[in-house]
């Protein structure tokens, strides 16, 4: 996560703001504007300037992991959740890594049979990138089944 942090804080200033947000938003093909932006970022932001340090990140990303219910902000933790896995920022991570993400978040170990059929895709192989819009397409789907069960 504390590679993430660095990334996405390009100017070093120990804080990430809309507009280093707003990079990552890009990069990743999210369409956002700069109010949603400034939206997500209150989400977590622990003492309301408008900013994250690394502190509100790994503690918003601690209640993340740990909300059954699906009730915490995700939108901007699905993304750097992605980006831990994509520290190049290419926009894309292999099915393999983002089952990797899936498995930690619904605390189940995940086989290559259960890689295919979260993946819908039969003909999705492990090692095929995949962008954030896909990533999260299905883990939106698997959200919904785990709420479901």
């Amino acid at each position: 996560m504390k590679k993430a942090f660095l990334v996405l804080d390009e100017n070093k200033d120990g804080f990430l703001g809309p507009l280093d947000v707003k990079r990552l938003c890009k990069r990743l093909g999210v369409r956002l504007t700069l109010n949603g932006i400034k939206d997500m970022i209150w989400e977590i932001d622990s003492d309301g300037d408008g900013f994250l340090d690394y502190g509100d990140l790994l503690d918003a990303f601690r209640r993340h992991r740990a909300d059954v219910t699906c009730s915490e902000p995700k939108q901007l933790l699905d993304m750097i959740e992605f980006l831990m896995y994509d520290l190049r920022m290419t926009g894309s991570i292999t099915t393999e890594e983002a089952m990797l993400i899936v498995s930690r978040r619904f605390r189940q170990n995940c086989s290559e049979a259960d890689i295919r059929k979260f993946f819908i895709d039969s003909r999705v192989d492990p090692k095929q990138a995949i962008s954030f819009e896909e990533f999260k397409e299905q883990l939106n789907y698997r959200r919904m089944l785990y709420e479901v069960q």
